[in-house]
């Protein structure tokens, strides 16, 4: 293994491989800008945990350990949520 691999591996799309893939028991959840994003404009609509939970696919204690800043008010995941729309569609 080279010394690059030793302290990050990712795939063709940046996201990180989890050092455990191919091992036994459950992978890991790994949690992407694209699921962050999902998270907060969930949270903004006002959907509760176990909502978000099960939209994207985890259990709710799983949902917080991951996505704990995502979760914080709806207002300021509205807050987050719209500014990041407006950076993707090239707005100042």
């Amino acid at each position: 293994m080279a010394a690059a691999d030793h302290y990050f591996r990712a795939d063709l799309l940046g996201d990180r491989i989890d050092p455990n893939h191919g091992a036994r028991g459950r992978p890991r959840h790994v949690a992407t800008a694209a699921l962050r994003l999902r998270v907060a404009e969930l949270r903004a609509e006002g959907l509760s945990q176990p909502a978000i939970a099960k939209a994207i696919g985890i259990t709710v204690p799983t949902l917080i350990l991951h996505y704990r800043a995502e979760l914080g008010s709806k207002s300021n995941a509205w807050r987050r949520w719209a500014s990041k729309e407006e950076n993707d569609n090239g707005s100042p």
